[in-house]
């Protein structure tokens, strides 16, 4: 979160707060994790505490995701809220899988 605009791929030095777990159900009925991360600028104008989202906060996000999904067919519900640790846990656990995804060779290899 920051207060000046800022352009797609821009690289902004931030502290990770926390995540906000979510489950979506897309309009086609399929359903998955899709874990919103939430960061501060290191420089902020109003500090927040450094390890987790405060209370009106989580609920001004929690608002505008229900929002930004009216009317497109997707349906998502939060499964809570994680601290900044644990945030980052779950980011190092999903690079690694990642990792692993990538490095593993095809199925069907073609000749």
């Amino acid at each position: 979160m920051h207060q000046a605009a800022s352009a797609p791929g821009i690289v902004i030095k931030c502290d990770l707060l926390g995540a906000l777990r979510v489950k979506q159900k897309d309009p086609d009925g399929e359903a998955l994790r899709n874990d919103r991360y939430v960061s501060e600028e290191d420089a902020p104008d109003e500090p927040v505490a450094a390890d987790h989202v405060p209370e009106d906060l989580r609920r001004e996000i929690e608002q505008f995701f229900l929002s930004s999904v009216l009317g497109i067919g997707k349906a998502i519900k939060f499964k809570g809220w994680q601290n900044a640790d644990e945030a980052r846990r779950a980011i190092k656990k999903g690079n690694e899988s990642l990792c692993c995804r990538l490095m593993k060779p095809p199925l069907n290899p073609s000749p």
